[in-house]
């Protein structure tokens, strides 16, 4: 069983106790592949290598709060828009045609 670094702001394990960000903790065995895929821990040991994610050198999505002017910047990035076009456009219509 080995220790990992929790990156999640909190867990609560099985056993009921409670677990904060940064905490190293040994979690149940069942646990492990769950929490790794999500990206809640990470190995508590430095000579494991943690890899870096990639981007794609896509523009990333805006969030659905973003401003008006961020959709408009993501649609032009996009390809899918000049910026005469994503001017016209209203955010919620940005938002349906982009997603």
């Amino acid at each position: 069983m080995s220790e990992y670094r929790l990156l999640a702001h909190l867990w609560t394990g099985k056993d009921g106790v409670r677990r904060r960000r940064g905490d190293v903790f040994t979690p149940p065995d069942s646990e492990v592949q769950r929490l790794l895929k999500v990206g809640a821990i990470v190995s508590a040991d430095p000579n494991v290598a943690v890899s870096e994610p990639v981007s794609d050198g896509k523009p990333g999505r805006p969030r659905q709060t973003a401003p008006v002017a961020e959709w408009r910047k993501y649609a032009v990035e996009s390809g899918k828009f000049n910026a005469d076009e994503a001017e016209e456009l209203t955010k919620a219509e940005l938002i349906e045609i982009l997603s």
